[in-house]
Order: C-alpha cells, then structure tokens, then sequence
C-alpha cells in the first residue's frame, strides 16, 4: 500500500489508525513526508531541517543524483535495524529508510516523492529496487527481453 503525504491529510483518523494497525499485522507500506501517519509508524523527528539537493543512493554508491529543486526535509532518527537506501550528499543524514513495524515493513522517504511530475522517478530512481528487496515485492507483469509501460491517464473504465 501507498499512502503518500497529500492523501494523509483527506484519511480521518479511523483510516489512519486502521492502515497502522495493518502494517503493524504483517501489511507492507510506502509513506513519504512528515505527516500524522509517518508518526503513528514511529518515526521520530528531530526539531532541524536541512535543505536537500543532491542525494547518494545507498544501493548504487556511484551515482550521486541532483535535483532540479532542493526541498526541505525533517531530520528523523535512525534505529540500528533500519535498512537505509538514500542520503542526503551533503550531510549524510538518512532520506529512505525501510523499517519493520511489528509484523510488517514500510519504506519511508522523508521527503516528498516526486512532487515535480507524475512519473514518480524524478527523485529516487532506484525506488523500484527499494521495493523488491526490501519488501520483496516483484511486478505483476514480468518478462525477460520485453517492456512494458503503463500510462494511468490514458486509461478508461
């Protein structure tokens, strides 16, 4: 499940407390931002904020990425079992990290995702890998030596 920070604020806190209590059972979770959801998953902020730019994704080393705009971010608190994926170029401080949360997983960006196109990959083109090696997820649709894109505004019902 995703539940990006622009959908936090329109979820009543009924639905919050039930996607918690499902991630918390075993459920797997992507969260961005700082908002009343990432909190009840734990995550705790400290009261600075750095200014991000430039990342360093932790999977592949040698690829520093920039942003066109840098955005602010919350610094948040690290635990020794967390999985981090990405971090700030300039200070270090974690940006993705993925979490246990009782039985379950989550993957947390501490910035927006991509708030600058609908793509999704503008800031964290790895994300895909996050997802298949942290929660061990794979797309529905697979095959080797083939593409396969899928265009949600151009689809009707």
């Amino acid at each position: 499940m995703v539940v990006p920070y622009s959908t936090v604020e329109r979820l009543g806190d009924a639905a919050l407390s039930s996607i918690v209590e499902w991630v918390r059972a075993g459920g797997k979770c992507i969260a961005d931002g700082r908002t009343e959801f990432s909190k009840e998953l734990e995550i705790e902020y400290r009261d600075s904020t750095i200014s991000v730019s430039r990342i360093r994704d932790r999977l592949y080393v040698e690829e520093s990425i920039g942003w066109r705009t840098p955005e602010s971010c919350y610094r948040f608190d690290v635990d020794e079992k967390d999985r981090v994926f990405a971090i700030d170029e300039e200070t270090e401080a974690p940006l993705v990290i993925g979490r246990e949360f009782g039985e379950g997983k989550f993957i947390y960006f501490g910035v927006r995702f991509d708030p600058e196109s609908d793509a999704g990959y503008s800031r964290f083109p790895y994300a895909i890998e996050y997802v298949r090696r942290y929660l061990g997820l794979t797309p529905v649709v697979r095959r080797e030596a083939l593409e396969f894109y899928f265009d949600p505004v151009t689809v009707t019902v």
